[in-house]
């Protein structure tokens, strides 16, 4: 009897106990989707979609001399993997593997945001006469041979940025006509930016300006308003932070209008610091010697670095030099 008892006071449970019991079991189920939302999220982040930092085995850098490895080579499989599905894009037929990876590393491997990047540079070429982004053999290098910006092939900072150097002082706009200044555009970011190894696009880089000596001969915003204009949205730059030493007084007027034409992003990259705090994020060692390092290179010595992965550019893109054409 007392069994009977006790399975028929078991069968008939309170509603309210009942309603307890739905209730914890609902939010387990929703507990259990959740987990499973975030186990997801967890393994895209081990590879696909996400950029990784560091070197892909077999992958190097050399301080001092640009990359010449096959870019399959400087990729990590998922990135090479996101390479070929964007080179199937019928706009991609306009721009080489290597600008399209760097666009892929620009917009953070969405490749729905690569796609506009590159119809916008394409807009941008076709509106001012670049459907083939130029030759080096056919371009004037007044711009590249200044001394005001260099890059040092293979440096880095102490977490594995490219770094681009900058001497505003050496910079003389009136000496430069618009369309040497849109041949500089074109040539350096459509072409120059990828001479080094994929690295300086998958970490970003790092500029840093030595602003001592600076004058109003030196600032001309007609010509920085088109610089920024023709650079934003349509080529593919991951810029961490920008680095600024000796500000001269002229600085805060120059800087209160040049925040007019730049994204919120890079006015916060900003930074006026002290030459010793370079020591904090560049090997000395690694530091340029203008700049408070002990690495010793003539901007000279980087413009024939760089001729001549620019000759060898040129040769690969099937440039006709004036020797190898035959005389009638």
């Amino acid at each position: 009897m007392s069994s009977n008892s006790s399975e028929h006071l078991d069968m008939h449970t309170s509603d309210e106990e009942r309603e307890m019991t739905d209730a914890e079991l609902k939010a387990l189920l929703k507990q259990s989707k959740k987990d499973k939302k975030k186990s997801k999220k967890k393994k895209g982040k081990s590879n696909k979609g996400r950029i990784i930092k560091g070197l892909p085995e077999g992958s190097h850098v050399q301080l001092g001399a640009y990359c010449q490895q096959p870019l399959e080579e400087q990729l990590f499989d998922h990135e090479l993997e996101a390479l070929n599905t964007a080179m199937q894009m019928e706009i991609a037929q306009h721009f080489s593997p290597k600008f399209v990876m760097a666009c892929i590393f620009s917009r953070k491997m969405d490749l729905k945001r690569v796609e506009e990047m590159l119809k916008s540079c394409w807009k941008w070429r076709v509106e001012n006469d670049y459907e083939t982004f130029p030759f080096w053999s056919d371009i004037p290098h007044q711009m590249f041979e200044s001394g005001a910006f260099f890059a040092i092939p293979g440096n880095r900072t102490l977490d594995g940025q490219a770094i681009f150097y900058i001497k505003p002082s050496l910079w003389f706009p009136k000496q430069i006509d618009l369309q040497m200044l849109t041949d500089w555009i074109a040539y350096s970011n459509g072409v120059g930016n990828y001479f080094d190894n994929m690295d300086c696009h998958r970490n970003g880089l790092v500029m840093i300006e030595d602003l001592s000596g600076m004058t109003m001969q030196n600032v001309d915003m007609k010509m920085q308003k088109k610089f920024n204009k023709s650079l934003m949205d349509n080529f593919p730059f991951r810029i961490k932070a920008i680095y600024m030493l000796h500000p001269p007084a002229i600085l805060r007027g120059i800087m209160a209008v040049g925040k007019f034409f730049m994204k919120k992003k890079i006015r916060d990259r900003l930074h006026v610091i002290e030459p010793e705090t370079l020591y904090e994020i560049i090997d000395p060692d690694e530091l340029h010697v203008d700049f408070g390092g002990n690495y010793e290179i003539s901007p000279e010595e980087c413009m024939q670095l760089y001729n001549e992965a620019a000759t060898r550019n040129d040769i690969e893109r099937g440039y006709v030099f004036d020797e190898d054409v035959e005389e009638d």
